[in-house]
């Protein structure tokens, strides 16, 4: 049976007669239709008080945009008849006086012809609005340059003149339905970007608050993608002596990685202050990682973690690396070498072996990790990522452009050294270049030396254009006389420079893994008479530009001390 209300729809005038109640007013509950309204009856029957319903809770507000009256009625009478509230607009001054109210808005009609704008004007004002509603254009028929312009410029869809009832209300209802899920999305996103707030806080405050009683000073740098990221640095005191600090990466840079490492911290918590090890927490974050793997029904949404475990005593660190880049251990007086066998990272395959390395950390020491994000940046710049680690530790009114705005992913550095009576006091050398090349980098040499360029101006900017000159000669000539004379076809030539603010000194140092070859070259330019070798000329410049050299094993290793004051 057809609701008494429906009958109704035909009585109501036309909108645009003059006195006629805004159709809008329906919106509001103002129906002419009200409960206990009395209808008329017919000549000679008995007068019964029949009550009229009022009209159906509408299903969504539909913004009408028409010019042509007839057509408007008829549109806004059909979908009346749906359950929509329909408020109309005749031209553009009218409409944008609806879109005042675009928030509330679930679809919108608009007609591409109007007396002072067009549709697609119309549909970019309500873009700028409220981008969430959909709408749809009416066009005549083939206007199909119209109709690529409009969906173009975010319309939903499109209806040809003429529009036929259903096809109306089936637009209509396709437009109320991607209007809401839009707005549904939106407010997800919102939520998410909250939530997101309040990881990234968590995750800053937890990074540089400071142990109490930590024997080490450490040095932190975090640069996430987006608000959130997936990297996280772990501090923990294990007992007398002992100190824990766990780097992680979760791969992503999504919500499931932030969810993920929110995990991996109440992991944590949970073992770490109960009297838990290391061991004991890498393996319980890797089973809960295959554990999600194994409720995921494509292994496209797998999420692993790369991860490195530092445990440092007296005068040690233990090293343990899954899927990380393995830490740069520097000592006092000794090349620097990376540290720690890594493994692949957590959550990729089932067996997980524990196997950490120890090494020496006397005072002088420093250890520098980071995450991968790290080195993708020192390979976009050029440059090598001990140059970059050395500028973004730096006080930010020393180290200038720093270059994260160009990362492409999550960058964490950390550097841990003593502190306070443990440190020992000169040079304190940091690392700025740390390169090895066989014998078939020999042909590259040109392309070596702009990398040598472009990293240590990148550490050092202030470094003069003539010493700049004569460390990038000596280290040339040096790299060329071990690649020629000290290496065998599968040794490498170790090349190294480290810089003292302290001392206002950088130190090249170029081993290579002979016995030596000729070192004298003040024999090699009696031998060579009044002219010089090309190799006695090497020689000379690697002892003439440097403020200081020192000549070891035979000329196998090789230092020079150049002076930047």
């Amino acid at each position: 049976m057809r609701p008494l209300s429906a009958g109704l729809d035909q009585t109501v005038p036309a909108p645009d007669q003059p006195g006629q109640t805004p159709p809008e007013a329906s919106c509001r509950g103002e129906s002419l239709a009200a409960l206990g309204r009395v209808v008329e009856p017919l000549p000679g029957s008995p007068v019964v008080e029949r009550p009229v319903f009022p009209r159906v809770r509408a299903t969504g507000v539909v913004l009408l945009v028409e010019d042509d009256a007839v057509t408007r009625l008829a549109f806004q009478r059909i979908l009346e008849k749906q359950g929509y509230c329909v408020r109309t607009a005749s031209n553009g001054a009218e409409t944008n006086e609806r879109l005042r109210h675009a928030e509330e808005i679930d679809a919108a009609i608009l007609d591409y012809v109007l007396p002072d704008t067009n549709g697609i004007e119309i549909l970019d004002a309500l873009r700028l609005r409220d981008p969430r509603v959909a709408a749809s254009l009416v066009t005549a028929l083939g206007e199909k340059e119209i109709i690529a312009r409009a969906l173009t410029n975010g319309a939903c869809g499109f209806l040809e003149k003429p529009v036929r009832g259903a096809e109306l209300a089936r637009e209509v209802r396709k437009l109320v339905s991607t209007t809401r899920r839009n707005r549904r999305l939106a407010h997800m996103v919102e939520e998410v970007h909250q939530m997101s707030l309040i990881l990234s806080a968590h995750q800053k405050a937890r990074l540089e608050a400071p142990l109490a009683a930590w024997p080490l000073e450490v040095r932190a740098v975090h640069h996430p993608l987006y608000e959130v990221g997936g990297d996280y640095l772990l501090q923990h005191r294990l007992g007398e002596g002992e100190w824990l600090l766990i780097s992680v990466d979760i791969s992503g840079h999504d919500l499931s990685a932030a969810c993920t490492l929110a995990y991996f911290q109440g992991i944590a918590s949970g073992i770490l202050p109960q009297g838990g090890t290391p061991e004991q927490l890498v393996r319980a974050f890797h089973a809960a990682l295959l554990e999600q793997h194994s409720l995921m029904d494509s292994p496209g949404g797998m999420v692993s973690a790369a991860l490195c475990c530092l445990v440092f005593r007296q005068g040690q660190v233990e090293v343990a690396c899954f899927g990380a880049p393995q830490p740069v251990l520097s000592l006092p007086d000794k090349l620097a070498r990376r540290v720690g066998c890594s493994q692949a990272p957590l959550g990729w395959f089932e067996q997980l072996e524990w196997n950490p390395q120890i090494h020496e950390f006397p005072p002088g020491a420093t250890v520098k990790l980071w995450t991968d994000g790290l080195e993708d940046l020192a390979a976009y710049h050029g440059i090598d990522t001990l140059a970059l680690a050395h500028t973004l530790l730096l006080p930010a009114a020393q180290s200038g452009a720093s270059g994260l705005e160009d990362a492409a992913d999550d960058v964490m550095l950390v550097a841990v050294s003593h502190r306070g009576e443990q440190a020992v006091e000169a040079p304190g050398w940091e690392y700025v270049l740390k390169q090895r090349y066989r014998d078939k980098h020999l042909k590259e040499i040109d392309a070596l030396q702009q990398f040598w360029q472009r990293s240590l101006l990148w550490a050092l900017p202030a470094v003069s254009s003539e010493r700049l000159h004569d460390i990038l000669l000596c280290c040339r000539e040096a790299v060329i006389n071990s690649l020629l004379h000290g290496c065998g076809r599968d040794e490498h030539v170790h090349l190294e420079a480290m810089y003292s603010a302290r001392a206002g000194r950088l130190r090249v140092q170029v081993k290579d893994c002979g016995k030596g070859h000729q070192a004298d070259w003040r024999a090699a330019l009696e031998d060579s008479g009044d002219g010089l070798r090309e190799f006695s000329r090497g020689l000379l410049l690697i002892h003439a530009l440097p403020a200081e050299v020192s000549v070891i094993g035979e000329g196998a290793h090789l230092i020079m001390d150049f002076e930047l004051r």
